[in-house]
């Protein structure tokens, strides 16, 4: 194995970061700009959208020049950001709202409308070995909804440049080029007539790839013929864009032999890729299928997309496996991982694991390799 070196070198815009030199987009201005903000819909974009819409109160809120529905949301446009607030308080607006409970029950709604999006894993005759094992064991495991929640929101300053004749865009993305495709597509315009300038982002972890500020703040640009600097609140971020690295279901059925061998196991895991699932554990006969499911918002990109549920799935389902067959749990893992070299890395944490125990009541451990 390599030995990396820590050669303590500093981030480079370190300095400029703690004392607030470094600027982000929430931090630029241009001649003439105005200031938009979202209204933000009752549940989710994907399935409310603008029934009426009155203009008239939220007009009538010095600084605001005006409100539309511009990329099926409505935008609020004034002088400063706190017009836009403002105005956005004083929004009146019906909504086209599903006829559904607001709460969804996950599992019910996994389940009963799923679909069989990949087979990661289909080898051997999974249902008549676990038909020979001495101990088999099957549990369920359920994750919960999380999303991104970068200190700084969604924002974008949107420009047209009548000398140059093209949009300038300053965008917080991690995906320039993928946000001069989106702003272009928006407006209906080719690539070479958009320029993203790239500002530091102020967190993103994957949530700033295909982030559609960019291409919205052009477009409310475009619509008012003036610049443009769209903000999205805390609440648009998680209730308006609501990206969320999924609630998964995982179904496992693992099945061991006399000697401690798992030998059969079959995952069935909904709303999420699996990934992770293979290359851990030598398990001749394995079946691990990918469903997707119908809820009504989008998969986040989020570090470790997949591994982090299926992670916590399988190594619990080790966990109790183990205790089923009456083996330690440790020795378990030993037994049963694909490559030796994992021996090791199972040793050297499980050593650093004890080295940090106290010995407090209730107490307790958790390893993984996944």
């Amino acid at each position: 194995a390599k030995q990396y070196v820590d050669k303590k070198i500093l981030n480079v815009n370190g300095i400029d970061i703690v004392t607030g030199r470094l600027k982000y987009v929430n931090d630029l201005t241009t001649p003439g700009m105005l200031y938009a903000g979202f209204v933000t819909q009752p549940y989710h974009q994907s399935i409310t959208s603008v029934h009426t819409l009155d203009k008239t109160k939220t007009e009538e809120v010095e600084g605001v020049k005006g409100i539309e529905v511009i990329c099926g949301k409505p935008a609020v446009i004034g002088e400063r950001y706190t017009d836009v607030l403002k105005g956005i308080f004083k929004a009146e607006i019906t909504w086209w709202s599903p006829s559904r409970p607001r709460e969804l029950n996950i599992e019910q709604e996994l389940r009963s409308k799923s679909f069989l999006e990949v087979v990661k894993e289909d080898q051997g005759d999974v249902e008549g070995a676990l038909s020979t094992c001495e101990v088999v064991l099957s549990e369920t495991y359920y994750t919960q909804h999380m999303t991104h929640a970068a200190i700084e929101t969604d924002t974008s300053l949107a420009a047209y440049d009548d000398n140059e004749e093209k949009w300038h865009v300053w965008a917080s993305t991690q995906w320039p080029h993928k946000q001069r495709e989106m702003v272009a597509a928006k407006l209906g315009i080719p690539e070479e007539k958009v320029r993203i300038i790239s500002n530091p982002a102020g967190g993103a972890f994957g949530g700033k790839i295909e982030n559609t500020v960019n291409a919205e703040a052009a477009a409310i640009s475009d619509y008012i013929k003036a610049p443009v600097k769209l903000i999205y609140s805390r609440k648009n971020q998680f209730q308006l864009r609501s990206h969320f690295k999924a609630a998964v279901v995982i179904d496992i059925e693992s099945g061991v032999d006399a000697s401690g061998k798992i030998i059969a196991r079959k995952i069935d895991e909904y709303d999420d890729l699996a990934e992770g699932s293979t290359f851990v554990y030598d398990i001749p006969n394995v079946r691990t299928n990918a469903y997707k499911g119908y809820i009504p918002y989008a998969r986040a990109v989020v570090r470790g997309t997949s591994y982090v549920q299926t992670c916590f799935a399988i190594e619990s389902h080790m966990d109790m496996l183990a205790k089923r067959a009456g083996i330690d749990r440790i020795e378990f893992r030993r037994n049963n991982v694909l490559y030796p070299e994992f021996i090791d890395l199972i040793d050297s944490s499980w050593e650093r694991v004890l080295g940090g125990l106290t010995g407090n009541p209730g107490e307790g451990v958790g390893i993984g390799l996944v």
